[in-house]
């Protein structure tokens, strides 16, 4: 909807599916993408958005739609021409990944544990606040613990993938308990696939 849209703003092409069979469609497909590159879109984004349009290229031109006969005459053919774009954008997309900078909310491993202990602290000092200003500190708790408590793997088994080492048995021996139990049933043989 948004290509046959720009199409048709931008090209003053009939916004429906004939355009799909026309001579045109690869360099309005270009286009298109260049306009979104200025707008600042990733290129996995404009890879998606590519392939949905082979998709309906190929749909369009394997069932007897209506395509013009120098569309026909290209070389490559409209189709080939967007899959050869979609390539392009997926190459795009791989350099992008290498070189992209972390989001700006993104912290680190070590600065979570410490938001963590400073967090549980907090909770065992919180006999004083306010009902809901308990209830909004547990869930901030429950948050941290929840990202930075369970192991990235759960497959992996404690001894090869430890808990972080500020958390003791004894402040937290339930909690510890599940994580454990939960690391061992889920590295067993039924749940990573078998035995041999």
């Amino acid at each position: 909807m948004r290509f046959l849209a720009y199409a048709k703003e931008a090209h003053g092409a009939s916004p429906d599916l004939k355009l799909l069979g026309t001579a045109a469609l690869p360099s309005i497909a270009q286009a298109w993408l260049e306009q979104m590159v200025e707008r600042g879109l990733m290129w996995s984004s404009l890879s998606n958005y590519v392939n949905s349009l082979c998709n309906l290229a190929g749909w369009w031109w394997d069932s007897d739609g209506a395509v013009e006969e120098a569309a026909y005459a290209l070389d490559p053919q409209p189709p080939m021409a967007l899959i050869r774009l979609r390539a392009q954008c997926e190459q795009q997309s791989k350099q992008q990944r290498l070189y992209a900078k972390k989001p700006a909310n993104w912290i680190d491993w070590d600065t979570a544990q410490e938001a963590r202990v400073k967090c549980a602290r907090a909770w065992a000092d919180a006999g004083r606040l306010g009902h809901d200003a308990r209830v909004a500190l547990l869930l901030e708790y429950l948050v941290l613990l929840f990202h930075t408590v369970m192991p990235p793997d759960v497959r992996v088994p404690p001894r090869t993938n430890p808990l972080p080492p500020s958390l003791a048995r004894a402040d937290h021996p339930a909690l510890f308990f599940v994580l454990c139990t939960h690391s061992a049933w889920a590295s067993s043989a039924s749940c990573a696939g078998g035995t041999r």
